[in-house]
């Protein structure tokens, strides 16, 4: 069903691949020449096909038939966009479907079974799944085409549309055919490729976003804006509402400027009262000339061009284009009597984009006279119309700030997913899942609001919260895992805190509590119980006047706050200093503190890139001390190039607060190259002990030495290298992996779970 043979003035060629516009057609060259074929005929009774030429004769073949059981995909691919057709929990998907054929009855079953091929970007159960058996709950993905039945199969299709912003991904399905048949693979359609494209965004600050409408295909004279031939002029230019959507505009939104593309300048003199004016109309083209709808005039001044180029007019007045309507653009400017200026700046243009004979200008103009340029009526129509540049302005996107607000959506493995509030849509929080852990469901909700702060925690009114916070609840395995959360607040709530307490932004901080901010013991706390408060230094931003907060946790959700604590409500100790140096091969950590109280002691973290701590040892504390008192730790790993440290200061309930990180620099290590958290299972982290600064080759090995992934990597600028392509296709055992950089190799062994 995807044949088709054509007859053309250069011959006859034909297509196996019929897929719209990426249709490969080719020549068909057996013994016909490239000639014209006045007929194409075909006799189904014996599959005769015959080509009339044009002053060559007749020419005939015979079309094959294909006589054996060949089983393939319907088509060979499709494309789809996310949408919500149904929802599952707070899974929302929509289903779709593709076919298997058999070209003829085959003797004996044939099963098919489906798989997936490697490479895949998206991923099953979190993208999409499938089934051939109609049933998701308990899927099957076997075929069998039943002896003497040529019957079609079905291949059921769910794709989730989560709230992930992600580019499109793909996956493409491969079968294989057992049982004791006859049945072969087809010749063509072996695979099938689905493409799953997103209809998510990120939030965005107000911006502008400029949009060009039509294609530029001529140099326009008689209809550029800029007529500096004449000593006064009107133009009018219909832009259709499809123009405009297909440009990337959208409706409700100001047009803040407007701007031409000037190929020649001519024009040497200013024009004089230069005005554009833009209303909304339903008129589809100017064929009767100059229409009157109700003008916005959006721009007035004496304008000269400055030269080649586009030329971006900012409007003094913006127009909110309704989304739905086309749009008239009038110009006109009067420089009064006189002799012409040189001739017209040529603008780019396009030559007809309503069709020949339909429309797009109207124009008039004038070397003399008593008429004001603004005035003069219609002289001439053309189909021809300058290219529009158009820039609308994007509104920042708005944060939320109504109690009780919420949003539920699927959080699963490596996940980036942003919360807009069910009820209207504004941005609660991002949260990026930093693991393969399925967090299911989650929800998050606003459980306090406000601009001010009156509300203090602990009982301590020194310490200074905002009005505002959350709490997050996920369906699944809450303690496990590691994420990101970044909070959203607006302008007015940082500003009413500010205003409140006398503390400044740069102060805050973000309280994790193992429940909701608002109750500090609830009857039923977060699964990572009573008492497990942290109070951490996160990461402060902005979006667009909004403010954000970002940290990384490695426990599980629960409740949410920022300001302030104040020292009465955090951990009683100062710690006067942390510091480290190298001794010999090794890592040597000093610290010093001058108060204590309570304190259980020090957890020693390191990281390798600053980002990612690892805990590596614990020094007990004096507990209570109001003297200076030092500390000293070792690392026992030999230092490479960089190695980062941190204190993890607990108390003796579990509260604790990180310290300030210090670098340990070993310029003199030598290259190696170690697998971070070895055994693994979704994903390969490479670390260096030196900063290659060079290319690096990554390849794996099977323990039959077949390579089953190789990789390159330009100069590479980071400690860390993370191989995520290939892993999921390795079965549990045992690999090599070997790693070659500045003219040295590395080899390991790996160890798939």
């Amino acid at each position: 069903s995807d044949w088709a043979i054509i007859a053309t003035e250069l011959g006859i060629w034909s297509t196996d691949n019929l897929n719209a516009a990426s249709t490969d057609w080719d020549p068909t060259n057996s013994g016909l020449a490239n000639v014209r074929v006045d007929m194409l005929q075909y006799r189904t009774g014996d599959r005769t096909i015959a080509a009339a030429t044009h002053g060559r004769g007749l020419f005939t073949a015979v079309v094959p038939i294909t006589t054996t059981p060949d089983i393939s995909f319907a088509a060979s691919s499709a494309s789809v966009t996310e949408q919500t057709i149904s929802n599952n929990s707070c899974r929302s998907y929509s289903d779709y479907s593709v076919n298997m054929l058999i070209a003829n009855a085959p003797a004996g079953d044939a099963t098919v079974t489906l798989s997936v091929q490697a490479g895949a970007t998206a991923s099953s159960t979190v993208d999409y799944n499938f089934t051939t058996n109609g049933n998701f709950s308990s899927p099957s993905n076997t075929i069998i085409f039943t002896n003497g039945v040529t019957t079609s199969k079905t291949i059921n299709i769910r794709v989730y549309d989560d709230a992930e912003v992600e580019s499109a991904q793909q996956f493409t399905f491969i079968y294989s055919i057992s049982g004791t048949t006859d049945a072969v693979a087809g010749a063509s359609n072996q695979t099938y490729t689905l493409t799953i494209n997103d209809n998510d965004s990120g939030p965005t600050g107000a911006s502008n976003a400029a949009y060009t409408v039509a294609a530029y295909d001529v140099n326009a004279t008689s209809t550029s804006p800029f007529q500096s031939g004449s000593r006064r002029a009107r133009l009018q230019y219909l832009v259709t509402a499809a123009e405009l959507t297909a440009a990337g505009l959208v409706g409700n939104r100001q047009i803040t400027e407007l701007a031409w593309n000037i190929i020649t300048k001519s024009s040497t003199n200013a024009f004089t009262g230069f005005t554009i004016s833009m209303a909304h109309t339903a008129v589809a083209n100017l064929n009767t000339g100059f229409i009157a709808p109700v003008f916005t005039q959006v721009y007035s001044a004496n304008y000269s061009v400055p030269g080649t180029g586009w030329q971006t007019i900012t409007f003094t007045t913006p127009f909110t284009w309704d989304g739905t309507s086309n749009l008239l653009v009038q110009t006109c400017f009067d420089n009064g009597a006189g002799a012409p200026m040189p001739g017209n700046d040529i603008v780019q243009g396009t030559s007809t984009p309503f069709g020949a004979g339909t429309r797009a200008t109207a124009l008039n103009t004038a070397t003399g006279g008593p008429t004001a340029g603004c005035a003069l009526g219609t002289n001439l129509v053309s189909d021809s119309r300058p290219q529009f540049r158009f820039t609308q302005a994007v509104p920042q996107t708005p944060v939320e700030s109504v109690l009780n607000s919420s949003k539920s959506t699927y959080l699963g493995p490596n996940s980036d997913v942003y919360f807009y509030s069910a009820a209207d849509g504004e941005l609660i929080a991002r949260i990026r899942n930093l693991t393969a852990h399925d967090y299911g469901c989650t929800s998050i909700e606003i459980d306090r609001a406000g601009t001010g702060s009156t509300q203090f925690w602990n009982a301590l009114t020194t310490n200074y919260l905002m009005n505002k916070s959350f709490r997050v609840i996920p369906t699944t395995n809450n303690p496990s895992g590691q994420y990101e959360i970044t909070l959203y607040f607006s302008q007015a709530e940082v500003t009413g805190w500010q205003t409140a307490t006398g503390q400044v932004w740069a102060s805050m901080q973000l309280i994790k509590l193992p429940s909701q901010i608002s109750n500090v013991t609830p009857a039923t706390p977060e699964p990572d119980g009573i008492g497990t408060v942290q109070v951490v230094s996160p990461t402060l931003g902005t979006l667009g006047t909004h403010y954000t907060i970002t940290y990384s946790f490695n426990n599980g959700f629960s409740g949410f706050g920022a300001g302030v604590p104040g020292s009465s409500g955090t951990l009683p100790v100062t710690l006067l200093s942390f510091s480290g140096r190298l001794q010999k091969e090794n890592a040597q950590l000093e610290w010093a503190t001058v108060f204590e109280q309570n304190n259980r002691g020090f957890e020693i973290e390191k990281s390798f890139d600053g980002i990612n701590f690892k805990k590596i040892g614990f020094l007990a504390s004096a507990g209570n001390s109001i003297i200076t008192r030092h500390y000293n730790f070792t690392d026992p790993q030999k230092a490479i190039e960089f190695n980062y440290y941190r204190l993890k200061i607990v108390d003796l309930d579990n509260t604790f607060k990180y310290s300030d990180i210090a670098l340990v620099k070993n310029t003199n290590s030598k290259q190696d190259v170690f697998v971070m958290g070895n055994p693994f299972s979704s994903q390969i982290n490479i670390r260096f002990a030196k900063v290659p600064g060079d290319k690096v080759a990554v390849s794996i090995y099977d323990m039959k030495g077949s390579k089953i992934y190789a990789a390159g990597f330009e100069k590479q600028d980071q400690s860390t290298l993370q191989i995520n392509t290939g892993t999921k296709f390795m079965a549990a055992g045992i690999y090599s992996i070997v790693v070659e950089t500045g003219g040295q190799v590395y080899k390991q062994k790996l160890l798939k779970q």
